[in-house]
């Protein structure tokens, strides 16, 4: 087995093991808690997901690039980072009980965001930022896995009805605290502190470095994080839940994307460094590749969505099926907008990565807003849809500025034909998970004969993956 396939089947290894017991989780807190305390759960979650933001900004990622160098090479140390991590930690922690209690929501709602609000501690804490940069993916994936699995047992020994739905936020704060322990624990062999802190000074450099680079991670994050809030606080909270069925599949299929991003960003900051025509020409390959591996999970997850959402969440959540089939179009771009944004910040373009999102999070929370004030559901998931391919788009402006990639073409060529594949599939009657299976299938030589893809592409990541 390669170098790069032992890195793709360890990251895969605890996401599919970490997320997928998660998933599970996620379908027994569905269809025990209904879709209206679920939506609830769903709306705290996100919360959690902005508090953790503003308690991180852009650490993770300046500690995954920085630890990616060698240690002399490094413009900010892992101590530095460490101790930043926990300061903001504690201050979003304290902030948010001061800021929850003022919303203008039901009382369970703030006591189950409240609740998510002690997971900020643990999470300063976790070193998984550490660990990626180093690739020790195999630890990374034990600590998801222990995490996730606590979290399964906690809530099926607690959780049974949505009179229990407080003890969900509990459960969640003792996994993420189990997961920073199992890799406090390697941190002891590991030595990550072994150069000293410098003072406040840096510290104060790397606020700004990571504010900066926070702040392009907030818009991009709120594809993820604000829908579900409009939609609580615009709509209702079942269709909060509605919603948050259907998002989480599409975060299952990210898994994918997820392993992407963590390969990509320490490789791509190493060879930028030592040969950046060769990373030029490799990210045009990884982009005609992303294309192709996108649009394979985004038509096979919209055709077998109405079975897919009646299999795993029953026939409460028969409306989620639509909005799955919608959100299949996020999914594909998201593929696209990773490698441009994770690119800008491989190659250490964190001013442009903050324009790239900044301008795309303006426009896409105006689009957002907008479909959640017409009270229609299925508006809104066009409107994240819509709002990811904006997102990819301006990522894509300034990542051209430094690696010119003929790609607008080929995106373009690959949508018709996956439109089409789909539409023809919406006039079949076969078992819909037969008719995923054989036009996903289908897609692939149709984009080798429209030169979307080819041989040497397939050829190319097949060597990496023996290599």
């Amino acid at each position: 087995m390669g170098k790069l396939t032992q890195k793709i089947a360890r990251i895969a290894f605890g996401d599919i093991f970490g997320r997928g017991i998660g998933f599970i989780t996620t379908i027994y807190l569905a269809r025990t808690l209904g879709s209206e305390a679920f939506g609830m759960l769903t709306i705290g979650l996100s919360f959690l997901g902005y508090a953790i933001w503003v308690s991180d900004l852009g650490l993770l990622n300046i500690g995954a690039r920085e630890i990616a160098k060698e240690p002399l090479k490094r413009i900010f140390r892992a101590k530095e980072i460490f101790l930043l991590k926990i300061i903001l930690g504690i201050f979003v922690f304290g902030l948010s009980f001061l800021i929850v209690p003022t919303f203008e929501i039901p009382i369970e709602q703030k006591e189950i965001i409240q609740g998510f609000m002690y997971s900020l501690i643990p999470y300063a804490l976790l070193m998984e930022w550490y660990y990626n940069g180093k690739q020790y993916f195999g630890k990374v994936a034990f600590s998801k896995i222990a995490h996730s699995s606590l979290y399964l047992v906690l809530v099926l020994f607690f959780v049974h009805s949505k009179e229990d739905l407080s003890m969900i936020p509990v459960a969640y704060a003792i996994g993420i605290s189990f997961s920073a322990f199992v890799l406090g624990i390697y941190s002891f062999k590991e030595n990550p502190f072994e150069l000293p802190a410098r003072g406040w000074a840096v510290i104060k450099d790397l606020f700004q470095s990571a504010l900066t680079l926070g702040s392009g991670e907030f818009f991009k994050r709120m594809l993820q994080l604000l829908p579900p809030l409009l939609i609580g606080f615009l709509l209702s909270a079942k269709d909060a839940g509605i919603y948050g069925a259907a998002i989480r599949i599409i975060f299952i299929a990210m898994l994918i994307d997820r392993i992407f991003v963590h390969l990509l960003l320490p490789n791509l900051a190493s060879q930028w460094i030592e040969n950046v025509s060769m990373a030029k020409s490799n990210v045009q390959i990884v982009s005609r590749l992303l294309l192709l591996i996108g649009s394979i999970l985004a038509l096979g997850i919209a055709i077998s969505s109405p079975l897919l959402i009646q299999w795993i969440y029953g026939n409460e959540y028969v409306l989620s099926a639509p909005v799955l089939s919608i959100l299949t179009v996020f999914l594909f771009f998201t593929f696209l907008n990773s490698l441009f944004s994770t690119g800008l910040l491989a190659i250490g373009k964190d001013r442009e990565y903050f324009n790239s999102s900044l301008f795309a999070g303006i426009i896409s929370a105006a689009i957002m807003v907008l479909a959640s004030t017409t009270g229609d559901l299925y508006l809104v998931a066009v409107s994240v849809a819509v709002s990811e391919l904006v997102f990819t788009g301006f990522a894509l402006f300034w990542f051209r500025k430094h690696v010119s990639l003929n790609i607008l073409g080929k995106t373009t060529t690959t949508i018709l034909i996956a439109a089409g594949l789909y539409y023809l599939s919406t006039n079949l009657e076969f078992y819909p998970i037969l008719e995923a299976f054989g036009f996903s299938i289908i897609l692939v030589p149709l984009l080798l004969i429209f030169r979307v893809i080819n041989n040497n592409d397939l050829s190319w990541l097949i060597e990496k993956l023996k290599s």
